[in-house]
């Protein structure tokens, strides 16, 4: 999700690129704590930065909304709390390998880091698909077979060969010899098909149906599609390179598929095998693999899109009647599924193209007015494991109930979704609606943009309509906020987070952020501090704070290991609004005050604090509209099975406490330090990285 004056599709492409070095690393290499505070401190003091610094050379500042590193890379949690600082050193280097002169401003630097990070990955020797393929050799599979996954189905040896063939044709000759000896066991790749139905099973709108999966009747590049996943899942490391591997080889196996036989591009398995291909690369953490993602993510929505698959409806003759005999029962509902699958297909793609824009800040790729399916049929119909089970299911749901209604009816009028929540998947069903919503944020942040840049005499008008549609979209958000309890189980935790990364993102802007935080250099920086001491001691930043407490909130709900991929980005983006906050809070206003004086009664002992992470209540109420009271966060424990909420609560004022505290809620759902995917890692370093910069800035503020 986005920011207010948002930035264009290549600017925000670009933020998404700083790479972590460990602590022996050459340390004007890292970025550092010290260099966005002595940044923020000078230009919110008015002071020159060269009284700051003077003339040390320094290296590169970090891009906040960074969140894809080099793979390669791992830490300890000893390292991720530790501040790298680099003052000193030899020239900064690009990502290319070249050198970069040293630079005495640190503003002009940090202008050089963004200008260095424009296309998040900057290819070098070295970086091509053959690069991974010495992970396609297990060396201890004993060890990876203790792996207690239950095999759901078994793959046969033959089937195994084939998928084997398949990656070979990708190879180059030289590794092929090492591949074939050391590739994974048929049971091997069974645990890891295994993992991976498990884990999609589970999700709260899965997409590939399970109960008519039959492994050793599959195409090849499905197959891999679901085994490659199962092992990116894995808590094994050399496991999940083995995943990304095979990733490798997936991806240059479906062009060529299609190339074999274009009916493949309408073909139900050659379409998801490409969009888990897709999956994988976007939310790998691995700057390489998420460019090629993004950059192929057009051709599948396309072939979608021509197959006619955005605008198909339910057929009358899959309806099941009492008197089917049991062959034709069973025709029925594997016609059903392939309808129902691509259905489902069609909504998954279209959750995916809104969850990468506000992870990676960039136009979505599908219009929300071209989506005229009707709404996916119920989860309870959807798992039935039999064409008899099925058949029974949908008797007793859909005997006094028409067809399920058409996404764009519910558009017109939501009150249709409460007539027939027992026919359709209401949590996915919701979701899609606030993706929607996403999409109309979207196009309010760039109508915003393009009137902040209009100097003749329509840009007052052209304002007063970007106001117009903000506050429709606010409507709209609170009206689905309200409505949520006409609906079984309201809003699930996916949908609530996205609907309130939407309110977040309408009240602050993150690019406003980023220029503080040195992406345009100095001179940017202190243009926009007007701007957000404006944001500051307003109502909107309050609103904000609220919101990406809801965000906290939202999190808090997710099943242990769910919470990855772009909801991980979300809780990153709230972390960013906290910290902006915090940080403007205790900078000098006008009159020598700060504004967190200015919004405190008197009696600063009787302020009560404000709990942005919990329900909403008479306290909020007065913070959001008179600005009174400390606005806090649970403090968690990073203990891996469940988020330990300890009793207590840290103010936003302790900025390090805070953000530790949004770290930890972070890690807690998702396993321990070996078995958490990467991205969730880095989005940690990041989080604990604006903690130490704030600490580094109070310190030279005072």
């Amino acid at each position: 999700m986005s920011a207010s004056p948002i930035l264009s599709n290549v600017q925000l492409s670009q933020q998404m690129s700083f790479t972590p070095q460990p602590l022996d690393a050459d340390p004007s290499r890292g970025f550092t704590d010290l260099m966005m505070a002595d940044l923020v401190c000078s230009v919110m003091n008015e002071r020159p930065f060269d009284t700051v610094l003077g003339n040390q050379s320094i290296g590169h500042l970090p891009d906040i909304l960074d969140f894809a590193f080099d793979d390669t890379f791992h830490f300890s949690s000893a390292e991720i709390f530790t501040p790298l600082v680099s003052i000193d050193g030899p020239p900064v280097h690009a990502h290319s390998g070249t050198a970069t002169p040293s630079i005495q401003r640190l503003a002009s630097l940090g202008q050089q880091a963004f200008k260095d990070s424009m296309w998040l990955w900057t290819p070098t020797h070295g970086d091509s698909s053959a690069a991974e393929q010495e992970n396609l050799s297990i060396p201890t599979p004993e060890l990876l077979l203790a792996d207690t996954t239950s095999v759901i189905h078994h793959l046969s040896l033959p089937s195994r060969d084939r998928v084997l063939a398949l990656i070979l044709r990708t190879c180059e000759q030289s590794a092929q010899m090492q591949i074939v000896s050391c590739f994974p066991s048929a049971e091997m790749l069974s645990k890891l098909s295994s993992n991976f139905i498990s884990y999609h099973s589970r999700q709260f709108a899965p997409w590939i149906h399970v109960a008519t999966l039959d492994l050793n009747q599959e195409r090849e590049v499905f197959l891999l599609a679901l085994i490659a996943s199962g092992a990116t899942n894995s808590s094994f490391p050399n496991v999940r390179k083995l995943g990304y591997a095979m990733h490798e080889a997936l991806r240059l196996s479906i062009p060529a598929s299609f190339e074999k036989d274009n009916r493949s591009t309408r073909d139900l398995r050659s379409l998801q095998a490409m969009a888990l291909e897709l999956q994988i690369g976007l939310w790998s953490g691995n700057r390489r693999k998420l460019e090629i993602a993004e950059s192929f993510a057009y051709p599948i929505i396309t072939m979608t899109r021509r197959g006619g698959r955005f605008r198909q409806r339910s057929l009358v003759d899959l309806t099941p009647h009492m008197d089917d005999n049991v062959q034709t029962t069973e025709t029925k509902w594997k016609k059903w599924v392939e309808h129902e699958s691509f259905k489902r297909l069609a909504y998954h793609l279209f959750l995916v193209d809104a969850g990468s824009s506000y992870a990676l800040m960039s136009q979505p790729l599908i219009s929300y007015a071209e989506v005229c399916v009707d709404l996916p049929c119920s989860a309870d119909l959807w798992q039935a494991t039999s064409a008899q089970e099925w058949k029974q299911r949908y008797l007793v749901n859909h005997t006094h109930i028409e067809d399920s209604p058409n996404l764009r009816h519910v558009l017109e009028d939501p009150s249709q979704l409460t007539s027939v929540q027992s026919i359709i998947d209401v949590q996915l069903s919701l979701t899609v609606i606030v993706s929607i919503l996403w999409s109309r944020v979207w196009q309010c942040l760039q109508m915003r943009t393009l009137s902040n840049y209009q100097y003749n005499g329509s840009g007052a008008s052209s304002m007063l309509t970007v106001n117009t549609y903000h506050q429709e979209l606010i409507h709209a958000a609170k009206n689905i906020s309200l409505r949520s309890s006409d609906w079984h189980g309201g809003l699930g935790p996916y949908a609530e987070m996205l609907l309130e990364l939407c309110m977040l993102h309408l009240h602050v802007s993150l690019e406003a952020v980023q220029l503080l935080a040195g992406k345009d250099g100095e001179e940017e920086a202190r243009k926009v501090v007007p701007v957000l001491r404006r944001w500051i001691v307003s109502a909107e930043s309050r609103q904000a704070i609220f919101h990406a407490g809801r965000v906290l909130a939202a999190a808090r709900r997710y099943p242990l290991g769910y919470l990855r991929d772009q909801s991980a980005v979300a809780v990153y983006h709230a972390s960013l609004a906290l910290w902006a906050y915090a940080i403007l809070s205790e900078a000098p206003l006008h009159g020598g005050v700060t504004s967190t004086e200015r919004y405190s009664t008197s009696d600063h002992n009787n302020i009560p604090q404000v709990f942005l992470d919990e329900e909403d209540g008479p306290e909020m109420q007065r913070f959001l509209v008179l600005g009174l009271g400390v606005p806090a966060i649970r403090k968690y424990e990073e203990v891996w099975f469940s988020p330990r909420e300890i009793n207590n609560y840290v103010p936003l004022s302790d900025t390090l406490m805070a953000m530790k505290s949004v770290a930890n809620l972070l890690s807690s759902k998702n396993g321990d330090a070996q078995s958490r995917p990467l991205m969730v890692t880095n989005l940690n370093r990041l989080i604990l990285a604006l903690g130490h910069a704030a600490v580094e800035l109070k310190k030279k503020g005072s």
